[in-house]
């Protein structure tokens, strides 16, 4: 079914999709059966209205209420109101419901047209009259009639920006986001209706201008990050996705000074939350706001735990107790900033030794050329290759969808109708995802080992290369599973000795900086260890004594780092300069010298 709504200051159109129009049925016309008719009225044809919004569960929603309200099990609702804009007609409230009546075939509907006396939250005066109580809560009433919707759809998009940012897999900010329907249940995102109007009545008294929609917190959205540190990281992208759905970040101002600033903390009764102000720059919800509240981990446990005896009671909180629960919040706060340095040292640690070995298993692909394809494929090889090298870094963390990645996949696939066999296929699949730390590439390598494998005959260079391949893309444990599996029905021999070797190296790289050293696995290189040494003339020297220096630096008692670091030094005065396992020797010599410095 297409309808016409307005999006952005223009009209547009839209078709509702079958999902929708699968769970409607056709409503009998008749205005009364589900409109209160009793105020003023006009009817209008559903030809001229612009709808201004289509949410498929609120039109879902819609039409049960339709059908209970013309079966007396509910209350009609009000007539739909519209708002001009030059010559458009368009829904302010009652979008879902004109959805509905649309889909029935209606000619047209009844309507109340807002005017400029409806959209004030008070009525005209010659002075600045601050309300009565009554006052204020008819204002706060007819500010939710038009509204309601208006708020939800500002917090669908909030939260539409908060959940692009936790999708993002270069941040690790987010360790929760939520509204006030988690705790309250769906149908409570807003405010309590009377602390609206407490809270409107009391600003209105000590400044007659202030209107409803002044409220920053009717709804409200909570981020949750796991260091202090991170806020202000959130709030950087936060913006950047804010203003791309029509949002902005008000300052707040204070009082006193006049000075103006995005983010306000808040720490009254132990509470610790930095809270923004977001407004929206949609026509339709011009000057609505929503609230946004950025805390750590430990201060959002604290706040659900205290939050009924802090805020529930009536009265003065006894001041005793009020300095207490903020004397914990700041001891809370202290040892959120005591876990962030603690943080920050173990990460300067993690860091280095992942990028050791980052660095390490790229360049076991770093001699990785076109020389073994078909000479008429070979420059667009080169070119698929070039392209993936001068583009790592971003590679390295952009999202799946990203259209660079797909891009170069899909370069990578059309090699294939030039001749370049499946083996070269892979080399570029598994150097690609080298780059990465995720899983999302998973898929491609496995097809591609498959392919390959359909083609390849020697079984012991099968379980080489797809072992490699899963140790490339930060698969190591499935790599040291798959070659235990073919150990357990084959011999250590002169043809099998390099894959055992991999596997011992493979076994000591998943232990770097382990808290502890791990009894079974040191037990298991130094079995392999012993296995390999009368086949050593089948491997490379170097490699050779490499392991068994990385054997002792990781494995090994203080007294035996200093033997594991000559062997690892005798294996790199041995090994060709561009050898492709030097950063191996690099990252073992790392560790070995942070064991012995206790670093």
């Amino acid at each position: 079914m297409k309808f016409r709504i307005w999006v952005n200051g223009k009209r547009a159109e839209r078709r509702l999709s079958r999902k929708v129009t699968g769970r409607l049925q056709k409503l009998p016309y008749g205005h009364s059966l589900y409109f209160d008719l009793s105020g003023p009225h006009e009817t209008y044809r559903t030809g001229e209205l612009l709808a201004a919004h289509a949410v498929e569960e609120r039109i879902v929603s819609a039409f049960g209420l339709m059908s209970d309200a013309a079966a007396r099990k509910t209350k009609k609702r009000s007539p739909i109101t519209i708002k001009r804009e030059g010559k458009q007609l368009i829904i302010v409230d009652g979008s879902s419901t004109f959805l509905n009546a649309l889909f029935s075939k209606w000619p047209d509907v009844p309507c109340v047209v807002e005017v400029a006396s409806q959209v004030s939250t008070l009525p005209a005066t010659t002075k600045d009259v601050a309300p009565t109580l009554e006052a204020a809560r008819a204002a706060v009433e007819r500010h939710m009639t038009y509204n309601r919707d208006n708020y939800l759809e500002l917090l669908e998009a909030v939260t539409e920006a908060i959940e692009k940012i936790d999708e993002d897999p270069r941040l690790t900010t987010i360790a929760d986001h939520y509204s006030r329907s988690r705790k309250q249940g769906v149908q409570k995102e807003f405010k309590e209706p009377g602390k609206i109007v407490l809270k409107y009545y009391e600003a209105v008294q000590k400044n007659p201008k202030f209107k409803v929609e002044d409220i920053i917190d009717i709804v409200g959205a909570t981020v949750i990050v796991y260091y202090p540190d991170q806020i202000e990281m959130f709030l950087d992208r936060f913006q950047l996705e804010a203003k791309i759905r029509g949002l902005s970040l008000e300052p707040y101002r204070d009082a006193d000074t006049g000075r103006e600033t995005l983010t306000k903390v808040h720490r009254e009764k132990g509470y610790h939350a930095t809270h923004v102000k977001i407004r929206s720059e949609a026509v339709d919800k011009a000057g609505l706001r929503i609230e946004l509240q950025i805390k750590t981990m430990l201060h959002d446990a604290w706040g659900a735990k205290m939050h009924d005896l802090t805020y529930k009671p009536t009265g003065e909180l006894d001041p005793r107790l009020k300095t207490l629960m903020e004397s914990f919040g700041d001891s809370l706060q202290a040892i959120e900033v005591q876990s962030q340095t603690l943080r920050d040292a173990i990460q300067v640690r993690v860091d280095l030794m992942r990028t050791l070995t980052r660095t390490a298993r790229q360049q076991l692909m770093a001699r990785l050329n076109e020389q073994d394809v078909v000479e008429a494929a070979r420059k667009t090889y080169r070119a698929v290759l070039d392209r993936i090298k001068s583009g790592s870094e971003r590679l390295a963390v952009c999202p799946a969808l990203d259209e660079e990645l797909r891009e170069i996949l899909k370069s990578i696939r059309e090699l294939e109708e030039s001749g370049v066999t499946s083996m070269e296929r892979l080399k570029l699949y598994t150097f690609l995802a080298s780059f990465r730390e995720d899983r999302i590439l998973d898929r491609t390598i496995d097809d591609a080992l498959n392919k390959w494998s359909s083609e390849n005959k020697d079984e012991i260079h099968g379980i080489f290369v797809r072992a490699a391949a899963l140790h490339q893309t930060n698969r190591v444990a499935d790599a040291i599973g798959l070659i235990k599996s073919f150990f357990g029905g084959h011999p250590i021999n002169a043809p099998t000795a390099v894959l055992a070797c991999n596997l011992a190296n493979y076994i000591i790289e998943t232990n770097l900086e382990r808290p502890g050293i791990d009894p079974s696995a040191r037990d298991q290189v130094r079995d392999l260890l012993s296995r390999i040494e009368p086949f050593t003339e089948e491997m490379e020297a170097s490699a050779h004594l490499d392991t068994k220096g990385a054997f002792l630096i990781v494995f090994g008692e203080d007294g035996e780092i200093d033997e594991g670091l000559r062997l690892i030094d005798e294996a790199t005065k041995m090994a060709e300069p561009n050898d492709q396992g030097m950063g191996y020797f690099e990252l073992y010599k790392s560790y070995g010298w942070k064991r012995k410095l206790r670093l």
